[in-house]
């Protein structure tokens, strides 16, 4: 796993998905300065197996608030809340509680 990669970095990082790590997590936050969609695509089906609680943040990039959104929408058993932390527009966290 990366925590970032930078453009123009030569050096090879190894990636996972969070599928592939064989885990039970009960919770899921995501701060991957732009990566959290990809990083939840790779999770589908630990969050489908298990419902964990999910916390994303969603302002890095295009993807946040509407593709995170639609991604957590089509869950399946989860409530889903929004808040922005910041008056600015910084730290707008989706929330995906599971109704059981």
């Amino acid at each position: 796993m990366a925590s970032k990669i930078f453009e123009g970095d030569n050096n090879i990082k190894q990636c996972v998905t969070v599928d592939s790590l064989n885990i039970n997590p009960t919770i899921i936050k995501l701060h991957l300065e732009g990566n959290e969609l990809n990083t939840l695509l790779g999770a589908r089906k630990t969050i489908q197996r298990l419902n964990p609680i999910i916390m994303v943040l969603g302002d890095h990039n295009e993807d946040g608030l509407f593709k995170i959104a639609k991604f957590l929408y089509s869950l399946k058993n989860y409530k889903l809340y929004f808040n922005l932390h910041d008056y600015v527009g910084n730290s707008a966290v989706f929330y995906a509680i599971p109704n059981n």
